[in-house]
């Protein structure tokens, strides 16, 4: 933006933040306050791990997002067993049922989300084999690299009368 000969000036108090270029100021209040920490939302144990391959999932989530595509929820189920993950998604046309095979560590379990915000954070990942990991169909899950763990993904579920 700047082409090199426009000074920058930075004014900081205890609860502003002030940017100066030119005849523009652009002035921010600074936050104070206790913040939700990483540690307090994320969970630590699970009762449900998956290893699945990356593409295999992104495909079969976009497939079945094709009909809740205008769906306010856009929702997807999960149905993990035997070594499975069984990716649903309804329509008043249709149902598409696929498979993609995975490696079970844990409990079998039933769980719906968004498909868009979990397919948003597979896509992030830049390993092909991921790690899915559950609690409950009503708990908030982990989406991460398998060997590379400095990203890690929160996807709330949606509840549904089947998980309730």
């Amino acid at each position: 933006m700047l082409d090199g000969e426009n000074a920058l000036k930075i004014y900081a108090d205890k609860n502003r933040l002030s940017v100066e270029v030119d005849d523009t100021i652009v002035t921010s209040r600074l936050y104070t306050g206790e913040f939700v920490r990483k540690e307090n939302i994320f969970p630590v144990d699970f009762t449900t791990v998956v290893n699945v391959k990356k593409s295999e999932l992104i495909q079969s989530i976009e497939r079945a997002a094709v009909l809740t595509r205008g769906d306010k929820n856009n929702l997807v189920l999960f149905d993990i067993k035997n070594g499975k993950i069984n990716v649903t998604a309804n329509s008043d046309i249709v149902k598409v049922e696929e498979t993609v095979y995975a490696e079970l560590d844990g409990k079998e379990l039933r769980i719906a989300m968004n498909g868009k915000y979990l397919l948003d954070a597979v896509k992030a990942l830049d390993e092909e084999e991921i790690v899915l990991s559950f609690n409950t169909p009503v708990s908030p899950f982990t989406v991460e690299n398998k060997e590379n763990k400095r990203c890690q993904y929160l996807v709330l579920p949606v509840r549904t009368s089947a998980s309730a």
